[in-house]
C-alpha cells in the first residue's frame, strides 16, 4: 500500500507547530513527486494519439484562471462568506476548463489529468486548488501556516499545463499567420512549427 499523502488537519491540536509543519511538508513533497510522474506518463500516452494543436485562446484562459485563483487564495484568511460567489465562479470555470480539455480528444489525456488534479476536492484526496477551496469553505477562514507554499504549488500546477500548451504544433490558422509574417518562400520559416518563437503566438512579432 502506498503511503497516504493526506494533509493533517488544519487546526493545530496538541502537537507542536514544528511537528505539524514537518508533516505537511513531507505530504506536499510526496504529492508533487506522484502528481508529476502521473502527468508525465499520461502526456506520453497521449502522444500516441493525435495531439491538439496550438490554441492561443486556451493559453489565455489558463493564464487568467491561474492568476484569478492565486489572487482569490490570497484572500483565504478572510471569512469564506465574503468570497463565496467568487469561489463558486472559480469552480465553474475550472469545471469548464476540464470539459474543454476533454473535448480536444484522446491526445489530450495528460492535460485532462492535470486539470483534474488541480480541481480534485479534498474529500477525494485532492491537495491543490480544489482542496484549498474546500478547506476554506469548511473552516470559514484558512489559517494553514503553509498557505503561501501551497499557493506556490498550485501556481506550478498551472504552469505545467501552460508549458504543454505553449509547445503545441501550430494548426492551419497559425501556419497561415506565420506565412504572412515570414513569407511563403522565406527560408527562415521553420519546417517544424514547434520551433517558431513563442513571441509570435503571443503577439510579440512586429
Amino acid at each position: 500500500m502506498p503511503a497516504s499523502t493526506e494533509f493533517p488537519t488544519v487546526r493545530l491540536t496538541s502537537e507542536s507547530s514544528g511537528e505539524y509543519l514537518r508533516r505537511v511538508a513531507r505530504s506536499l513533497t510526496c504529492f508533487i513527486v506522484l502528481a508529476g510522474g502521473l502527468f508525465a506518463i499520461l502526456s506520453g500516452l497521449g502522444c500516441r494519439s493525435v495531439a491538439p494543436v496550438y490554441d492561443a485562446q486556451v493559453i489565455s484562459a489558463t493564464e487568467r484562471l491561474g492568476a484569478d485563483a492565486d489572487a482569490l487564495l490570497a484572500q483565504a484568511k478572510e471569512p469564506f462568506d465574503r468570497h463565496a460567489l467568487e469561489v463558486a465562479g472559480l469552480r465553474n470555470r475550472l469545471a469548464g476548463m476540464i470539459k474543454a480539455a476533454q473535448a480536444r480528444g484522446r491526445g489530450n489525456v495528460g492535460v485532462v489529468a492535470q486539470w483534474e488534479l488541480i480541481a480534485q476536492p479534498r474529500a477525494k484526496g485532492g491537495q491543490l486548488l480544489g482542496a484549498l477551496l474546500d478547506e476554506w469553505e469548511t473552516n470559514a477562514v484558512l489559517e494553514d501556516p503553509l498557505l503561501k507554499h501551497r499557493r506556490a504549488i498550485v501556481r506550478e500546477a498551472f504552469k505545467a499545463i501552460l508549458i504543454v500548451e505553449r509547445d503545441r504544433p501550430a494548426g492551419l490558422q497559425e501556419r497561415l499567420a506565420m506565412e504572412q509574417v515570414y513569407g511563403e518562400q522565406d527560408p527562415a520559416l521553420p519546417d517544424d512549427p514547434g520551433e517558431v518563437d513563442a513571441a509570435l503566438f503571443e503577439g510579440g512579432a512586429q
